[in-house]
């Protein structure tokens, strides 16, 4: 691909050299230049290829390599780590999440999980953005599904697997667990929460609140509390 990008750039700048510029003297001898047995003869670019462009613009992004090369050591640490324990999570910062088939928002759903599902990391991903994913692994009315959430929306405080973030940092566009702060968990809460929620945060910053879905009716369960031999 590099002489490809290099013989295109020297046919361009031989296309901008104004005609009397080569019938006003002699052109000196060109040193010989190698070109690729295995190029085609139209490979030598003109203005009308239309491959030049994609060409030019073809570059690595030192960057990107890195952070392949940081998941690549994070995945590997993470599956000895899961190889060892459960490492579980429950769904935050959202009344309901939409579990995606692949670590991308374009993906397709596979469930919607409400907040204070229960979770089971399984591997993590970057995306194009280099936002972290887990997949993770989940039972929904006794069906299990697999599938991807970003980071954000996950709360966990496993040591080992706090200690995993921290020494194999992937937070390239988000913070981790141990380094999130703020109050977006008590403005899940409603408003009546809010205040005594974060007198609690205030004494205990490292205290993450997650609101349980349960989708249980108040007045059934005040019911319940009372029934037949039953006294909570």
């Amino acid at each position: 691909m590099k002489k490809k990008l290099f013989i295109s750039f020297l046919s361009f700048g031989l296309l901008l050299q104004p005609l009397s510029a080569f019938a006003a003297e002699p052109m000196a001898a060109a040193e010989p230049m190698l070109i690729d047995s295995e190029l085609e003869p139209d490979a030598i670019a003109s203005e009308s290829d239309p491959s030049i462009d994609e060409i030019a613009v073809t570059d690595t992004d030192p960057f990107a390599d890195e952070a392949a090369s940081a998941l690549q050591s994070a995945k590997g640490a993470l599956a000895s780590l899961l190889a060892s324990k459960s490492v579980s999570a429950l769904v935050y910062l959202s009344d309901y999440y939409d579990l995606k088939a692949d670590y991308s928002l374009e993906a397709a759903s596979l469930a919607y999980l409400p907040s204070g599902q229960l979770v089971f990391i399984q591997d993590v991903e970057l995306d194009s953005d280099l936002q972290v994913w887990y997949q993770v692994s989940c039972l929904i009315d006794d069906v299990e599904y697999i599938g991807y959430i970003q980071r954000d929306y996950l709360a966990y405080s496993d040591e080992d697997f706090l200690a995993w973030e921290n020494n194999y940092p992937l937070h390239y566009a988000s913070a981790p667990m141990s380094l999130r702060g703020g109050s977006a968990d008590i403005s899940q809460f409603p408003s009546s929460y809010q205040s005594a929620l974060a007198q609690l945060k205030a004494a205990h910053p490292n205290w993450v609140f997650v609101k349980m879905n349960t989708n249980l009716d108040w007045d059934y369960v005040i019911d319940q509390e009372d029934y037949k031999d039953r006294s909570l």
